[in-house]
């Protein structure tokens, strides 16, 4: 049995019986002790990022900016770069701003692009420093201009899902439209995405430019021609790719066809193995780095366990349905309100640091079974599936099973279930007894 555990930050679960946590609930603790009561606090990332990167002189200084946003499009800028409250603004300054070398720009509508240089670090770029973004079927989208309304709030969420998903996103409102910055800017980001494949050298990555929801195709094919995007390389192979309609995220079943399944944040993984008869699991929790070890909250950080089996008699179960506190009796845990039970599988909230799991291998009828009572079902096992269930064990488990598509296999169960095997045997029986008195 292998076990991968994966520590994850940021992502929320799709389970039952979610707890709904307000704004305030978030962020009470972090004017007593800096740290909040859900997740890790920024300050644990600041601190971790100035003991990992400003420890040393550098020989090329960082970059750091926290951009004070014009009143115009305040929203929209904020959306881009991230923002802090007043209060936290002031503890950055007091506490951070020295060793930080922080600067504070006047930042616009005109001049956002050239903050979103590549060498600059701005909050939301801190945040996320040390995190891998982990995106499903990445291969059905290429880097992205999202061409949206700076003040239409349903353009600023759809841009933040776009982004949270895990695209390579570059926002362009239509206020900028003749703005000379940002539309060099959209050309450098263009240009920097057009080369060819390593896989398929006749094959270019492209640049898509989309359109938000208020913005008609009229207007995306205007802002298309007011780029004057310079010739490609290959005449052939186009720079970039006008997609006129914007993806259902809100539908469960388009957004794998439309490529916008949820993006994971990974921050690392570590593999087990324990032999097939083991009944009990215990190991340690995997811990992000930049997190403080002195917080203590109610749900700190994710570990997400993926189990992997491979042969045995006992039927485990590999994938794992979406409950609550009853799937949770099912793997023999301590602590029901630490465990979730999501699409990606078993979920482990920790409240601290180095914090001791102990499970149970998932076993599949008891998973099944508890999902269903869950669901308010009664259920108890039937002949037909009790015959089922010692078949796959006497088999060696789901991997062996493909033994019965084999047609001589099939007759021979026919043979057992009309009881004609039996009479065979009594046949045979009474003939070696013939012969054998003879």
């Amino acid at each position: 049995m292998d076990l991968r555990l994966s520590r994850h930050f940021g992502t929320k679960p799709n389970i039952d019986n979610r707890e709904v946590i307000s704004f305030d609930k978030l962020l009470s603790s972090i004017e007593k002790d800096g740290f909040p009561d859900y997740g890790i606090g920024f300050f644990e990332i600041i601190r971790y990022f100035i003991s990992k990167e400003l420890r040393f002189i550098r020989r090329e200084p960082l970059d750091i900016c926290f951009p004070s946003f014009n009143k115009n499009y305040h929203l929209f800028l904020a959306t881009v770069f991230g923002s802090l409250s007043e209060k936290f603004n002031e503890v950055i300054d007091k506490k951070y701003k020295e060793i930080l070398e922080l600067k504070k720009p006047s930042c616009s509508i005109s001049n956002y692009s050239d903050l979103l240089d590549l060498k600059k670090i701005f909050l939301r770029r801190i945040s996320s420093l040390f995190i891998e973004p982990q995106q499903f079927r990445s291969f059905l989208h290429e880097p992205c201009i999202f061409y949206l309304d700076a003040t239409s709030y349903l353009d600023l969420i759809d841009y933040w899902n776009l982004r949270a998903i895990g695209w390579k996103i570059f926002p362009f409102p239509k206020q900028a439209l003749k703005l000379k910055k940002p539309k060099e800017a959209v050309l450098n980001f263009i240009e920097r995405n057009y080369f060819p494949s390593r896989f398929n050298p006749d094959m270019y990555h492209v640049t898509t430019l989309l359109k938000s929801r208020s913005t008609s195709e009229e207007e995306l094919t205007q802002f298309k021609d007011s780029l004057d995007i310079p010739p490609e390389r290959n005449p052939e192979k186009s720079k970039i790719i006008l997609q006129n309609w914007y993806p259902r995220i809100w539908n469960e079943w388009a957004r794998k066809h439309d490529g916008v399944e949820h993006c994971e944040l990974k921050v690392d993984s570590k593999e087990y193995d324990f032999p097939e008869h083991q009944e009990s699991i215990v190991l340690k929790t995997l811990d992000p780095e930049f997190m403080s070890p002195l917080g203590y909250g109610k749900a700190r950080f994710a570990n997400e366990l993926e189990f992997r089996f491979y042969g045995g008699e006992e039927i485990l179960a590999e994938v794992i349905p979406e409950g609550g506190e009853r799937l949770g009796r099912a793997i023999g845990s301590f602590g029901f309100r630490e465990w979730r039970f999501s699409k990606n599988g078993i979920v482990y909230l920790s409240k601290f640091s180095d914090q001791t799991i102990r499970l149970s291998p998932p076993k599949a009828d008891l998973m099944f079974s508890e999902w269903l009572k869950a669901k308010g079902f009664k259920i108890e096992s039937s002949a037909s599936g009790l015959i089922a269930r010692q078949m796959l064990k006497k088999l060696g488990g789901i991997f062996y099973i493909s033994i019965l598509a084999n047609e001589g296999v099939i007759k021979l169960l026919e043979k057992m279930e009309n009881g004609s095997m039996k009479i065979l045997f009594e046949e045979k029986s009474e003939r070696l007894q013939t012969r054998k008195n003879s």
